[in-house]
């Protein structure tokens, strides 16, 4: 990569670099909280797994330093076993602190959890997830000093909070999402787009310090961590999160009431999300299955798109049925 491409030899940092930046900062009393994120498969664990290694003075374990479990309980467990200084990897962090489960019980008890043991322990924790977008609020900007987003396997960008900003967002991400927007052009997509102009865009964010390239996995880590991930792979799959609180239930009736109105009376999921200032995910991820009482709360919570929406040919015959 040349100066030519806007990417200079300068702007590359080293695992080992990164891994140290972390071990001096645990040791100067400060917690480090790594938002890793990237498409399955582009070597997330891979790039923890570099990260980690040089950023405490224990060989780097599996079986010690990354956690597949999902309960509150079993991971309080597994980070009460951790020395001072230590790295932990939770390489599934969409299961354990996705922003789709902020008000489960499960997500509340991580959250106080982190609160409590940020004073003494001074660990750092690696969240790896596919969209920095997934990861729940309170981890995503409150607490997470590193973003590291795997853009191939072998290279990464690396970015760190904007601690100081007095402004609320220690992330610039409006900022920086214009800025990348701009260097990639058109709609501010990635797709075809050549790496030398992702890296040119990467290094627009105000929050980058540097691309850090890493080597595959030691063929001996490797099958050690595909056989502690095979171990946990099919434990707390299908399990509900407790539900908390009466604000959760009724949210959680209102997507379900979206749900029914779109199978019964074919609303496009774009409409309501539109019409309602929600994400089309949170309507496409919601139950099919709806109890009869739900059925009638959301009747009501719905009635506006049956008067703006049930006029229009979308609705055919059960435009004529509803009325």
């Amino acid at each position: 990569m040349g100066v030519n491409d806007g990417v200079s030899e300068e702007d590359f940092i080293t695992a080992k670099q990164v891994g140290k930046m972390l071990f001096n900062r645990v040791r100067n009393k400060w917690d480090a909280v790594i938002a890793t994120t990237g498409y399955e498969g582009k070597g997330k664990t891979t790039a923890m797994y570099w990260v980690g290694r040089y950023s405490m003075t224990r060989e780097f374990d599996p079986k010690r330093h990354v956690i597949f479990e999902k309960k509150y309980e079993d991971i309080k467990k597994r980070l009460d076993e951790l020395d001072t200084y230590e790295f932990c990897d939770f390489d599934e962090a969409v299961r354990q602190f996705s922003s789709k489960r902020f008000m489960t019980r499960n997500s509340v008890s991580l959250e106080q959890l982190f609160s409590m043991i940020r004073e003494g322990n001074y660990n750092i924790y690696a969240l790896n997830i596919p969209r920095r977008k997934q990861l729940n609020k309170f981890f995503r900007d409150g607490r997470s000093f590193l973003w590291i987003h795997v853009i191939r396997r072998g290279l990464a960008a690396i970015h760190k909070a904007d601690e100081d900003n007095p402004y609320g967002d220690p992330w610039n991400m409006k900022l920086n999402e214009k800025l990348f927007k701009q260097s990639v052009g058109g709609k501010g997509t990635t797709i075809n787009q050549p790496l030398s102009r992702l890296m040119k865009a990467f290094k627009s964010n105000v929050n980058f310090i540097g691309f850090m390239k890493f080597p595959p996995m030691p063929p001996e880590v490797e099958a050690l961590m595909k056989a502690w991930k095979d171990e946990h792979k099919a434990k707390g799959l299908g399990e509900d999160d407790e539900q908390m609180g009466s604000g959760y239930s009724k949210a959680m009736s209102k997507i379900h009431g979206y749900r029914y109105f779109l199978n019964e009376l074919g609303i496009l999921q774009r409409d309501i999300a539109l019409l309602e200032g929600i994400q089309r995910s949170t309507i496409s991820h919601s139950n099919d299955e709806v109890s009869e009482e739900v059925k009638v709360k959301s009747a009501d919570l719905c009635s506006k798109y049956m008067i703006t929406k049930v006029k229009d040919e979308k609705m055919g015959e059960k435009e004529a049925e509803t009325l």
